[in-house]
């Protein structure tokens, strides 16, 4: 179950990732934004050591393509995949899968990327695999469409092919 302390902190997270200010001055508003960017890292870093899973899928409802700071969408994406890593990988990757349902319609191509990421880490890409055969048909489609996508940025890179087939 998830901390009352983690929620209030993803909830946070979910206030600022646009990272927009309120302020007319340019000056003001670029220290409110870096201000913002830095509370928002330093709310990423102590979930990153989260050891509930189920945080996953609600920090991927987070991510946005359409956030005016892309570093810190990627900083979430890679404290989504180190919280799969130092916890139960299986039901990470499941929590993935089904946040993915969750960022599709507005960051699909933090989505992809996240996707590309798992399909390059060894450790995670059997699991990935696994956790997609046994994964309800809805969620399934999703994920195919998004491996077709990566397959065309890709080629075979990732022998997409085969694991649209095995899946």
């Amino acid at each position: 179950m998830i901390k009352n302390e983690e929620l209030k902190l993803i909830e946070e997270l979910g206030k600022i990732r646009f990272l927009d200010s309120d302020k007319e001055d340019d000056d003001e508003m670029e220290e409110e934004i870096e201000e913002k960017i830095e509370r928002y890292e330093n709310i990423l870093f102590k979930l990153s050591e989260s050891k509930e899973v189920s945080i996953i899928s609600k920090l991927c409802s987070i991510a946005e393509d359409k956030a005016t700071e892309l570093s810190a969408v990627e900083y979430l994406l890679k404290v989504i995949l180190k919280i799969v890593r130092n916890n139960d990988i299986e039901q990470g990757i499941n929590q993935i899968i089904e946040g993915t349902l969750y960022m599709v319609p507005k960051a699909r191509q933090k989505a992809i990327k996240l996707h590309i990421w798992i399909l390059k880490d060894g450790n995670l890409r059997g699991k990935y695999i696994d956790a997609l055969k046994n994964t309800q048909y809805e969620k399934k489609t999703v994920i195919k469409e998004l491996l077709k996508e990566i397959m065309i940025m890709f080629k075979d890179e990732f022998n997409i092919n085969e694991i649209l087939q095995q899946i």
